[in-house]
């Protein structure tokens, strides 16, 4: 099993539900078509383009910090690392209010393995706001990584105590975790339960309906494991192309558990959709995903 984690979320920032933090700042006409030319290439991950756009906004306008978040989110979606460090040493300098800044560069040095820095980063995210959720649950990751399991727990029950009053759907992450670490201490009706309100809060996350079913299948329970995952993707499938990368990743990781705990036959029609519709990169080399499913048809 694998804990969940919530870099993805960094994509929101792009949206405008942060934009209030910006707001204070003015950028030129041209400088702006430039920004918004980049959030829709970044949101498409397009991300050397959007990169490309947002050099030409900074020709314009050198001073305007979106410009250089932005440019750092891309960098590091890119997993250019040490460029996207960089940046947004650079734009905290200019920018120090930022707690999505913080929060970012502190992705940004735990990707690069330096997670006591990390931490720091993440803590300087919650002294600026205190309710953002994402920083407590990032640091609860952190801990677990360690084996220092009460210490997650301290950080994910803070942020179940934020979750509480907004319900948001990020606060799966903290319930997914906080679950698995109660599996690991044995206490699987206690772990059952945090998985189920984890899904409930976000269809989109693998994570808490792999720890589910895997849960119901070292229990025996093969068909209500096999639903889980069938109702799984019939909500994903009613969203069409908006959740069709979160369908294509559930079948190709669901398909790689079976087959590898040689429940064959079920794991077949996930290999085979993720084979057909080239949606493995994440998982598996062509040649890997082909020989799962040689493997499962000579069974």
């Amino acid at each position: 099993m694998k804990f969940s984690k919530a870099i993805f979320i960094l994509l929101l920032f792009i949206s405008g539900c942060n934009s209030h933090i910006f707001l204070n700042e003015k950028v030129n006409k041209e400088g702006s078509e430039f920004i918004n030319k980049a959030k829709d290439l970044i949101n498409d991950e397009k991300y050397e383009e959007a990169i490309t756009a947002l050099d030409s906004s900074i020709m314009y306008d050198p001073k305007y910090c979106y410009t250089h978040f932005l440019k750092g989110l891309a960098l590091l979606r890119m997993k250019k690392f040490n460029e996207a460090l960089n940046t947004y040493d650079n734009y905290l300098k200019n920018h120090s209010s930022s707690y999505v800044g913080y929060y970012n560069r502190a992705i940004i040095k735990e990707a690069l393995g330096d997670t006591l820095e990390a931490i720091k980063d993440y803590k300087k995210t919650l002294r600026i706001n205190k309710k953002y959720i994402e920083a407590y649950e990032q640091i609860g990751y952190i801990k677990v990584e360690k084996r220092d399991y009460s210490g997650a727990l301290k950080y994910y029950n803070k942020a179940i105590k934020i979750c509480t009053s907004c319900n948001c759907y990020s606060c799966c992450y903290a319930y997914d975790n906080k679950g698995y670490i109660f599996l690991i201490k044995g206490d699987t009706s206690t772990a059952e339960s945090l998985f189920e309100k984890s899904t409930y809060l976000n269809k989109y996350n693998y994570y808490p309906f792999f720890h589910l079913a895997s849960l119901k299948l070292s229990q025996g329970n093969k068909e209500v494991a096999l639903n889980i995952f069938t109702n799984a993707l019939s909500e994903l499938k009613k969203e069409g192309k908006k959740a069709e990368k979160n369908y294509n990743y559930f079948c190709i990781y669901w398909g790689k558990y079976l087959s590898e705990n040689n429940y064959c036959n079920e794991a077949l029609p996930y290999l085979k959709y993720s084979l057909e519709h080239n949606s493995y990169n994440d998982c598996f080399t062509e040649s890997e995903l082909r020989a799962h499913i040689k493997k499962c048809e000579s069974e």
